[in-house]
């Protein structure tokens, strides 16, 4: 099985995806979003895994951009809680000459840095794994990476959490492009644009709550291409083969003037 994400080798992106599909699977990194769902349209990819919402700045616009112009589903969605060890082979902090890390790892842990190894040499490296294995064949030096690569490098941690700022929570969207079956607790996600005129969002709402469907969320995103313009983004209980979904869908793509369903999944 292929996974493509969206990030580098040894990344949070990584780690989450390998959190679930484990290290058997292939696993085929890209620049963009865009191109994770290319390699799944292209079926040169089994699923991608792709970041979808984050705690502090809420959906992420390139991937609900990226989601509505491809011929994908989302299939499932998982949080997962993304820090920063000091990994290593060394017996202590004290023994720690040089630290690896990529530029954006080490600038998140500048003070954990300057406070528990001010005399180490911080270096930079281009991914995460690349820190690894150079702290593997060097017992006097750690590397900065998440937890999830840690033990077949066959390091120790010595600082768990060490991002200044604490951990970060990420939410993924696994992406196929076969919808997933009911599962009884299921998460529904379109994305629609509205006429131009007082009461039309009013309206388009009013139908799911005729039909009994309860939102989790709604929130506008700018429509790519276009300034100015709108789409808005809206998750729902329930799975589109559920009969008030169905009602609620057909009602709301008539009244819309754009309308796509993302996909139906089960939060896992």
């Amino acid at each position: 099985m292929v996974i493509s994400y969206c990030g580098i080798d040894g990344g949070f992106a990584h780690a989450a995806a390998r959190s679930r599909f484990g290290v058997a699977a292939e696993y085929l990194h890209c620049e963009t979003v865009g191109q994770c769902l290319e390699e799944v349209t292209r079926q040169r990819a089994s699923y991608a895994v792709v970041p979808f919402e984050t705690r502090d700045d809420g959906l992420l616009s390139s991937t609900i951009a990226a989601l509505t112009a491809a011929d994908v589903k989302i299939v499932a969605a998982f949080e997962m809680v993304m820090n920063l060890q000091l990994a290593t082979r060394a017996g202590s902090t004290a023994e720690v000459e040089k630290v690896f890390a990529i530029a954006k790892d080490r600038a998140q842990c500048q003070r954990y840095l300057a406070k528990e190894l001010p005399g180490a040499q911080v270096l930079d490296v281009k991914t995460p794994l690349a820190a690894c294995q150079m702290a593997t064949s060097d017992p006097r030096s750690a590397a900065l990476v998440h937890e999830g690569f840690t033990a077949e490098y066959q390091l120790e941690t010595l600082g768990r959490n060490v991002r200044d700022d604490g951990d970060e929570r990420v939410r993924y969207a696994i992406v196929g492009t076969r919808p997933a079956t009911r599962s009884g607790s299921d998460l529904t996600a379109m994305v629609l644009s509205v006429s131009d005129k007082p009461g039309a969002l009013h309206e388009v709402l009013k139908l799911f709550a005729d039909r009994g469907v309860n939102l989790t969320k709604i929130q506008s995103r700018p429509t790519p291409g276009e300034s100015w313009q709108y789409l808005f983004f809206i998750e729902v209980h329930g799975h589109t083969t559920d009969r008030n979904l169905v009602g609620a869908i057909e009602d709301v793509r008539r009244m819309s003037k754009f309308f796509k369903v993302l996909g139906s999944y089960q939060q896992i």
